[in-house]
């Protein structure tokens, strides 16, 4: 598995032709033409993370915008493809890869090993710069767990290892 920018996906495929499976996270008119690639699945959403959705101003200027919240459909959407086509040669990305794309990686890593700090182990390992969007966070220990009740536990090390938990809206 890869976490990486939208901006460096298409070398990577360019330099192993059909080699990878590509997840984007992104909106429809963020997402990057790929190319080269086995098989690519599209999770639709923006970076919104679990205090936007609290705070009724914001929650209109999301409505205004007509932003795409994370939702569990699109834990489920990613996870179905990850289990399909597994994740030896699967790249996870968004714009920056810093937000999204290691919160959803959280996710299927979280679906394999069934323990949040093996999978937060590995993220790091992936990507030591993830900043993850607690929202997707948030939703993928309740799609992959059946409960949240490790969400504090897990943001307070996330945040120790990337420097912090909430992604900034302009930050993916």
């Amino acid at each position: 598995m890869k976490i990486l920018p939208a901006s460096a996906v298409n070398s990577l495929l360019w330099q192993e032709r059909k080699r990878w499976d590509v997840l984007s996270i992104c909106r429809e008119g963020d997402l990057p033409l790929i190319v080269f690639c086995r098989r690519h699945c599209h999770v639709n959403c923006d970076d919104l993370s679990d205090g936007d959705l609290y705070d009724p101003e914001v929650r209109e200027q999301i409505a205004a915008l007509r932003r795409i919240a994370p939702s569990p459909a699109h834990i489920q959407q990613a996870l179905g493809f990850a289990r399909e086509v597994g994740t030896e040669h699967l790249v996870i990305h968004c714009r920056q890869a810093i937000s999204r794309s290691p919160a959803i990686a959280f996710c299927i890593l979280l679906d394999q090993l069934r323990s949040t700090n093996a999978a937060i182990e590995r993220l790091y390992q992936l990507r030591p710069q993830a900043i993850p969007n607690s929202l997707i966070v948030r939703l993928g220990l309740q799609v992959v767990l059946g409960s949240d009740a490790d969400f504090d536990a897990v943001i307070a090390e996330m945040r120790l290892r990337g420097g912090g938990a909430e992604a900034s809206r302009e930050m993916d």
